[in-house]
């Protein structure tokens, strides 16, 4: 039986996941550990989120960001700093995405004209001066090195503040984050953005204007960067210049390329991953230093072993299988 291009297994299996997606708080607390465990489910929906924003330009635009943990940062201080002032959360909110996609554009804007190593540099040379203004930022607005701590969150009258509520408010972020990443990348904008990445000079002389698509890719990954880093503030509850040093770029890297770029579900993959070995490596001492050595690690057997991530290796081995089957009808013929 099939609903539209639905089969009834698909239709079940998606019915099956969303309750037990909403009964994850309910299994978590027959453990002792529970809230640990729901914890770090909802570090994954935010790394999900940030990891998803950057293939929106690395995966899908060809353009590499070693940068990202800056538009993470902006995203998470421009909300908290608004809140403190007085505004209501939404407004914040809105008014913090808007300045990170202001600073996406005009960091766009240099960066669309360069490629390979010289954007990797201009990426994370972005990174490190964006990083150095939180630690000596002007009036003291981000209270340096001494960071600021976050208070819960209060959305349409809504008070998120526990891991509970939190986790079902980044469900469905999470959710939204896919669908619209789904949506754009199918789009017409998306195509382009797809084409710029497989051929520049293609893509050009089939009338795309391909700075113009690359500058539309930064802004949109910036803006879901950033609205990562606004989630990663309020469920962290501390926020500081430390916590958005390089690693965290390379932690985004490394969730993209492990799980797969360019495709929608690679990302997360990469974040379940990686944030499951973080935890693991968390009990170990000098665990800091052993979190840093497994992205390098990661990377490395990405680039030797798995240049298309777990979702290439997936697609790879179902094709295989395909093949095998067709071969063997084949035969019986």
């Amino acid at each position: 039986m099939k609903f539209g291009n639905m089969t009834k297994g698909k239709l079940m299996l998606g019915v099956a996941l969303t309750v037990l997606a909403l009964l994850i708080p309910l299994i978590c607390g027959l453990f002792g550990s529970g809230v640990y465990l729901l914890n770090v489910i909802n570090y994954i929906f935010v790394y999900i989120i940030a990891s998803t924003g950057l293939n929106v330009m690395t995966g899908y635009s060809g353009q590499i960001n070693l940068g990202g943990a800056a538009y993470f940062s902006v995203g998470a201080y421009g909300v908290v700093i608004l809140c403190n002032a007085g505004l209501p959360t939404i407004v914040s909110v809105i008014l913090a995405m808007l300045i990170v996609a202001l600073f996406g554009f005009l960091t766009a804007i240099p960066a669309a004209k360069l490629k390979f190593h010289f954007l990797a540099l201009a990426t994370m040379a972005v990174g490190e001066i964006v990083n150095n203004l939180l630690v000596v930022s002007p009036g003291g607005i981000t209270n340096d090195t001494h960071g600021m701590f976050v208070k819960s969150m209060k959305l349409f009258g809504i008070t998120f503040g526990n891991d509970t509520s939190l986790y079902y408010l980044l469900l469905i972020v999470t959710i939204a984050c896919l669908i619209f990443t789904w949506a754009f990348i199918r789009s017409r904008t998306g195509r382009a953005c797809v084409a710029t990445r497989d051929s520049v000079d293609a893509a050009g002389s089939c009338g795309i204007d391909v700075r113009k698509y690359k500058i539309i890719a930064t802004v949109v990954s910036c803006v879901i960067i950033g609205f990562g880093g606004f989630l990663f503030a309020y469920l962290n509850r501390y926020i500081s210049p430390d916590t958005f040093a390089a690693g965290k770029s390379t932690m985004f890297m490394s969730m993209m390329m492990l799980g797969g770029s360019g495709t929608l579900l690679g990302p997360a993959i990469g974040a379940v991953l990686i944030t499951l070995i973080m935890e693991v490596l968390r009990g170990i001492p000098g665990s800091g230093m052993y979190m840093q050595m497994s992205y390098g690690v990661v990377l490395l057997v990405v680039m030797m072993f798995l240049p298309q991530g777990l979702s290439g290796l997936l697609a790879n081995m179902k094709v295989k299988r395909l093949k095998k089957k067709l071969g063997e009808e084949e035969t019986v013929c």
